[in-house]
């Protein structure tokens, strides 16, 4: 069985990806599928929340080699729980939300069925934090220091 998923942010309107994987891939496995997909860097921290048909948040499986949830097929995630929050930067609170579109039989391999737009920027996931990123680019800015109105 394959699977096909719509992803999906809230950080630009401009991208989407729709996805084909094998149902028997584990979460772990989707996981890494998206990282080299969107150009990431591996991030131990990501982890996928289980959502209902309203986007209710529900479980978190941290993605991890360590967590055996995250071994979990996500075919069998999928009968269930058909979208699928994805918080690729946990430092920063950011996600991607899924949505299986479909199903149809088959063990082809994983592939990318449509894109538009450039996936948000990974940001760094070192010491910063996304408000001192956009600060920086106000480091240039030549303001006058003097304050005297006369």
């Amino acid at each position: 069985m394959q699977l096909q998923f719509r992803m999906y942010t809230d950080e630009d309107d401009l991208f989407l990806r729709d996805f084909r994987v094998p149902g028997k891939w584990t979460l772990l496995e989707f996981h890494q599928f998206l990282t080299e997909e969107l150009q990431y860097t591996p991030d131990p921290t990501a982890s996928i929340f289980l959502a209902d048909d309203t986007w209710e948040w529900g479980e978190e499986i941290p993605l991890s080699d360590d967590n055996p949830e995250a071994l979990t097929r996500i075919g069998l995630l999928a009968h269930d729980n058909s979208r699928l929050i994805y918080r690729f930067d946990r430092k920063n609170d950011r996600f991607m939300y899924l949505e299986m579109t479909g199903m149809e039989a088959g063990d082809g391999q994983a592939e990318v069925i449509f894109a538009n737009g450039e996936a948000p920027r990974q940001f760094d996931t070192g010491e910063g934090s996304l408000f001192e990123e956009a600060m920086n680019e106000f480091d240039d800015f030549e303001g006058d220091d003097d304050y005297d109105d006369e």
